[in-house]
């Protein structure tokens, strides 16, 4: 009989000292199932990291076009519109970034497969035969791993808009410097 060990953190455990080959194909699938779950995860912190460096690098950005622009354009009556469009466009990007990155940070979703609720646990898993739990617990997995492709496919498009609002802030720094 296939022997398995199901952990929050760990992915499932097979026993492959077992003969009988379908409960060993069962216990490979549901491994197989965890890791796709797990990557997910990963590159959901992944996609959170990259928000953060965006939003870190535009910052940089726009303290530059502060340190740049301030004393220059805004304390002389003779500045620029194309000077002060730069600005604005660094600025108002920077801004944009702030709302993408936490829109790619919140909320926090996980996939973590099946419910935390012991009553529900019990009637889904606990209760029934064998054939109907190893059912359940795919596709408890399955579930959570499509919601995982789905948070990362969002979070994936915050990120990309992030990295084009980085261009602009470049971009109006490049206006500011020439303009300068």
């Amino acid at each position: 009989m296939l022997k398995f060990k199901v952990d929050l953190v760990q992915p499932i455990q097979v026993d492959t000292r077992s003969n009988n080959s379908l409960n060993y194909r069962r216990g490979l699938l549901l491994e197989q199932k965890y890791k796709i779950l797990q990557i997910f995860d990963q590159a959901n912190d992944s996609l959170d990291s990259k928000a953060t460096q965006l939003l870190q690098a535009g910052g940089l950005i726009v303290a530059l076009v502060t340190a740049l622009s301030f004393s220059t354009f805004f304390a002389s009556p003779g500045s620029t519109t194309s000077a002060k469009a730069g600005i604005a466009v660094a600025c108002l990007a920077f801004v944009g970034m702030i709302g993408l990155s936490i829109a790619a940070w919140s909320p926090k979703e996980s996939g973590a497969p099946g419910s935390l609720d012991w009553a529900q646990m019990y009637d889904r898993y606990i209760l029934v035969d064998d054939e109907t739990c190893y059912n359940q617990i795919l596709s408890d997995c399955t579930e959570a791993i499509a919601s995982s492709k789905a948070v990362n496919i969002r979070k994936g498009n915050l990120v990309k808009w992030s990295a084009f609002l980085l261009v602009l802030q470049l971009g109006g720094l490049v206006i500011l410097a020439l303009v300068r």
